[in-house]
């Protein structure tokens, strides 16, 4: 938490930051388990996650899916109900590429390794948000 809050603070983004979980606030990622710890503290049900890892993007997917069959839905249900009801948990995964990860070959083989994590799109920068 401590190297977390360090990083934020250095960098001038603490203010953007409601919620900060860290590893030690639930299971290691690809759990669903930091997410939804994530919205719980943020009191939202829906929201975006930027990661740059497949590891990221799964535990966004995972979260639907999660709350999805704790409220009795199956999986069909739940991507029809997560779109159209404001009280489902709806978590999109936005791949987002390291800076060194910007460029030829690489840049393609991790794009798709985001994607096929289910990643909605794969950004370079920050700013494409």
């Amino acid at each position: 938490r401590s190297d977390a809050k360090k990083f934020l603070n250095k960098h001038n983004l603490a203010q953007y930051f409601e919620s900060v979980v860290c590893m030690e606030d639930a299971r290691l990622k690809p759990s669903p388990e930091p997410v939804l710890l994530a919205l719980k503290q943020l009191g939202v049900k829906q929201g975006y996650m930027t990661g740059d890892t497949p590891d990221d993007i799964r535990a966004a997917v995972a979260a639907a899916f999660q709350e999805a069959y704790r409220n009795g839905s199956n999986s069909a249900e739940a991507s029809s109900s997560s779109s159209s009801s404001s009280s489902s948990t709806l978590v999109v995964g936005l791949g987002i590429l390291s800076p060194g990860e910007r460029s030829g070959v690489e840049k393609d083989a991790i794009t798709q390794s985001l994607v096929g994590a289910g990643a909605l799109k794969v950004i370079d920068t920050l700013e494409e948000l």
